[in-house]
């Protein structure tokens, strides 16, 4: 009964990611299939526990790492700037504007910031519980958190180097603190893997690469599929459990 109950919340999931694919963020059903869709894998990994009653810390933290998450759905994408310049306009009245304008563009660029900041928050929280997750597979060794951390602000100086910006930028350091998450979750695959590799490290391991994937995309190559390597990574690290 329960294994059915599993299959049909996986099917749900499945279906409700799909169809965030083929609606736009302006839609007024993108909110409630997006919230509807970290419901179902919520409710997913409740399935999967209660199978063999695996709720543990592992379990739990798994489960927990989601509901940041639900936060992502309050950050709105910044939006381009409409203001046009009439053609009939003096040349000082279009000095003033282009002034307004590019006062309103920093105004807007801060804002954009301060949201992949917010980001970047959610998107820690949830890398930082499933690193936990990791000490219940692996070595329990605290250190792993430093280490994610490193490897995190390697990431960003790295990104700083490819794209040849100032270093010194503070709102540029800013925007890139989400590949701290990347650098917890890399971090999380060799605590896993670091005393056995049975099925759950395993997948729990590729859960983490598929998430990092994720995170990756969200940054440099934002799209409406992005959702769905999320949703895999979680499936991933639940699955092992009814086993």
């Amino acid at each position: 009964m329960l294994i059915a109950v599993v299959v049909l919340m996986l099917v749900a999931t499945i279906i409700v990611g799909i169809s965030l694919c083929f609606l736009k963020k302006e839609s007024p059903f993108f909110l409630l299939l997006k919230t509807l869709y970290f419901v179902a894998l919520i409710c997913f990994g409740f399935s999967c526990c209660a199978v063999q009653n695996q709720f543990n810390g592992f379990s739990i933290l798994a489960i927990i790492s989601i509901l940041p998450l639900f936060f992502t759905l309050l950050i709105k994408t910044s939006s381009k700037d409409d203001k046009q310049i009439a053609p009939n306009q003096q040349p000082e009245q279009q000095a003033g504007i282009n002034n307004d304008e590019m006062l309103a563009k920093k105004i807007q660029n801060k804002k954009a910031t301060l949201q992949t900041f917010l980001k970047s928050g959610i998107y820690i929280a949830s890398a930082f519980c499933l690193t936990f997750c990791s000490l219940y597979l692996g070595r329990e060794n605290f250190a792993i958190f430093f280490v994610g951390l490193f490897l995190g602000i390697a990431l960003i100086f790295l990104d700083f180097i490819i794209k040849k910006e100032e270093i010194s930028d503070v709102w540029k350091f800013l925007e890139k603190l989400l590949l701290l998450s990347v650098g917890l979750l890399i971090a999380s695959v060799f605590s896993s893997v670091s005393l056995q590799f049975d099925l759950t490290t395993s997948f729990f391991a590729l859960a983490m690469l598929t998430y990092s994937a994720h995170i990756l995309l969200e940054i440099y190559r934002p799209n409406k599929y992005n959702h769905l390597l999320y949703g895999l990574s979680m499936i991933l690290i639940f699955l092992p459990l009814i086993f």
